[in-house]
């Protein structure tokens, strides 16, 4: 059939369900036909009140301002390139409110786009996206909820360079990666309102720049996750105002572009007595140091916070007093991570311990919050980045909010060597994903030389109910050495020995939603499984192991619960040499 769409329909995504019917049987395909989107060029200063939508891609060739007492209207799922150099500056009113499932994008118009493609370079006033006085501030209600005034909120920000807030927007779940040299991803600076700018829930993650510098501002910044980028972060100088960071998670970021020190989180100058540092994580930086102060004129108090270790003394060879400087006062501490900040890997461990040998391994991995359990983390290993050789993905479940795991089965072709584990997309209930973590290894060892290395074969499967008794289930089975190789062949293989078994029962061929994979040393099973609804078709599974760990193919044979099924018998063949 041909879908044709009236000219002019652009940006749109249109919903069909198709039913098809065939010798009195029907099929329901359903499927969704999206139009592409027109483009529109922009650039110059902005007049009156606009609305750009989603059904368009907005293309800045030349700077686009929005004029003092305007405003400008972003729809959710609408597209905003830049062309090389160009910038967004907001002098009155910017509502760029996207939601979770359709995210605002401001990236780069680039065939092959790039970090800094778009914003501006080496003035005190540059960026991608600027907010200039007289900007409108955000407005909040007395529990914070956001009202009215400037604001982005789900969005994704890439390929640029620095946000500059010389105003008070409110910038919530963003995704703000790829983003090249700058003054500072975030750059938050002084202008003569002073109003308080809210950065929250923020992916600040993959940036090559200063993730952060707050320059003589209040700020609010809180559950933001700094993960992966090339420069940690600065509060800089002034002590004109108060600096908020709180339940922040800043894991795997590297030196600070700072020349005075090379610390995670760098304070200079007299903000310290007024810098609110507390219930943040922070673990896996490059640093020499996790927080440096440098040319304070008090002590800085960072109590109650999460460095990454329990060990008192650790923590302080990692807080560095730069000459010059009050001290630095840590103590209490957390001593587990806060889980009000943003999740990130916290322990990994394999049961048995490294090194592992031909055997199922479970691998056990613990958050440091409560995680969205209907998204199972992606767990791969290899020996070089990106570590993506191999998954892990048998018996995957989640024990808690917190603890999740699965199995693997090593075989003889997993050499033995150092294995790197990666970890990514899992996520918290806040909605932000967790950073890739590659900390953790294992190594890969087992005796002698295994010469297995095709998987056996199952010659016969055979499952039956009983009459009466629905719970009541039956199965035998007969494993085939070296692929299916039967009679002198299979007595002359090397791989000739089955050493067990593993069986599932599914409610569909190949399922294992009524009992999950189950090793057995036997070549059958009797089982009593309440639930099973008499009259209902249910299927077995089953792989055989040989010496060298390799699975054979499952093998199925259905079955009806309360049924009780007639087997053919077949008499062995005699091989004689």
């Amino acid at each position: 059939f041909l879908v044709t769409v009236q000219g002019g329909a652009t940006g749109l995504s249109i919903p069909f369900t198709l039913t098809v019917w065939a010798d009195g049987v029907s099929s329901v395909v359903t499927f969704t036909a999206t139009t592409a989107k027109s483009v529109v060029n922009v650039g110059g200063p902005i007049a009156v009140d606009t609305l750009w939508t989603s059904d368009k891609i907005y293309n800045v060739t030349t700077h686009v301002s929005v004029s003092a007492g305007v405003t400008l209207t972003i729809q959710p799922g609408t597209v905003v390139e830049f062309a090389s150099q160009k910038s967004m500056i907001i002098f009155g009113t910017l509502i760029a409110d996207g939601t979770p499932t359709d995210p605002i994008r401001f990236t780069s118009n680039a065939v092959n786009p790039a970090p800094a493609d778009w914003g501006t370079t080496g003035t005190a006033t540059s960026g991608g996206i600027i907010f200039l006085p007289p900007a409108t501030p955000a407005v909040y209600a007395g529990d914070g909820t956001y009202l009215s005034g400037s604001i982005i909120r789900y969005a994704i920000m890439e390929y640029g360079r620095s946000i500059l807030l010389n105003a008070a927007p409110f910038i919530d779940h963003n995704l703000i990666w790829k983003n090249g040299p700058a003054h500072a991803t975030l750059w938050v600076t002084t202008s003569s309102d002073m109003a308080v700018p809210r950065i929250s829930h923020n992916q600040i993650i993959g940036n090559d720049s200063t993730t952060l510098l707050v320059e003589k501002r209040p700020v609010v910044l809180v559950q933001n996750l700094f993960a992966g980028n090339t420069y940690a972060m600065a509060f800089d100088g002034g002590g004109l105002a108060t600096a908020t960071f709180i339940s922040n998670t800043i894991v795997n970021n590297g030196g600070n572009d700072l020349a005075e020190y090379d610390a995670a989180v760098a304070v200079r100058g007299a903000h310290a007595s007024s810098l609110t540092f507390s219930g943040n994580n922070l673990r896996g930086n490059t640093n020499l140091y996790d927080l440096a102060l440098y040319d304070g004129d008090s002590a800085l108090d960072v109590t109650n916070n999460y460095w990454g270790t329990t060990i008192q003394a650790n923590i302080q060879a990692h807080l560095s007093d730069i000459p010059l400087a009050p001290s630095i006062n840590f103590v209490p501490f957390l001593t587990e991570p806060n889980p009000d900040a943003p999740a990130f890997l916290y322990q990994l461990a394999l049961s048995p311990a490294s090194p592992v040998g031909i055997q199922q391994v479970t691998f056990v991995l613990t958050f440091s919050a409560p995680m969205d359990q209907s998204l199972d983390p992606v767990v791969t290993f290899g020996t070089a980045a990106p570590y993506a050789d191999v998954a892990v993905l048998d018996n995957a479940q989640w024990l808690s909010a917190t603890t999740w795991q699965a199995t693997y089965d090593f075989t003889s072709l997993i050499a033995r060597d150092t294995y790197t584990l990666s970890v990514s997309g899992a996520r918290g209930l806040d909605g932000l994903t967790i950073p890739t973590d590659t900390r953790f290894s294992f190594d890969v060892d087992y005796a002698g030389e295994i010469t297995a290395q095709t998987p056996p074969g199952l010659s016969q499967v055979a499952a039956t109910g009983k009459t009466g008794d629905a719970a009541f289930v039956q199965a035998f089975w007969q494993g085939q050495a070296d692929g299916g190789l039967v009679g002198a062949a299979a007595l002359q293989s090397p791989n000739s020995t089955v050493i067990g078994y593993r069986y599932a029962i599914g409610s569909a061929a190949g399922a294992t939603d009524i009992v999950n994979w189950t090793n057995t040393p036997s070549a059958g099973v009797t089982r009593n499984i309440p639930g099973l609804i008499a009259g209902h078709t249910y299927w077995l599974s089953v792989q055989a192991q040989n010496t060298g760990g390799l699975w054979s193919a499952p093998a199925l044979a259905s079955f009806i619960a309360g049924q009780q099924t007639l087997w053919r018998a077949y008499l062995p063949a005699t091989f004689r040499p």
